[in-house]
């Protein structure tokens, strides 16, 4: 049943229209530092966290259409997590938030049902 709805999400993802940039960034006072998202977890619906960098192309393209689904869908909470900090040229590898994940690759996506991680990957 998670795999399906894995599947169906990252399809609704691919074929949605682009529209704006969602507006919750978790760690917009202290980007690229160690957080814990736990406790901005919604309880009772499906939160959506996206790590990402202002400078990866795919990032962008992907929080375009993440933004549709979210408000297309009420029991979609997604937060975002930049993981590049203040004074980033490009994508901050060597931040503590993508140390903490030993981040390769972006956009990466973990799936949160309650508090408890349902999926996580690469797009």
């Amino acid at each position: 049943m998670r795999d399906q709805l894995l599947v169906i999400t990252t399809a609704l993802l691919l074929l949605s229209p682009l529209q704006a940039e969602p507006t919750r960034v978790l760690n917009q006072s202290r980007p690229g530092e160690h957080f814990d998202v736990g406790y901005y977890l919604k309880k009772g619906k499906m939160n959506v966290v996206v790590f990402y960098s202002e400078y990866s192309p795919a990032s962008l393209a992907f929080l375009k259409r993440l933004e549709t689904l979210a408000s297309a869908d009420s029991q979609l909470e997604v937060s975002l997590l930049n993981i590049d900090r203040k004074n980033a040229t490009s994508i901050d590898w060597r931040s503590p938030l993508a140390q903490d994940l030993n981040l390769k690759s972006l956009p990466f996506v973990v799936l949160y049902d309650g508090k408890v991680p349902l999926k996580q990957g690469y797009e």
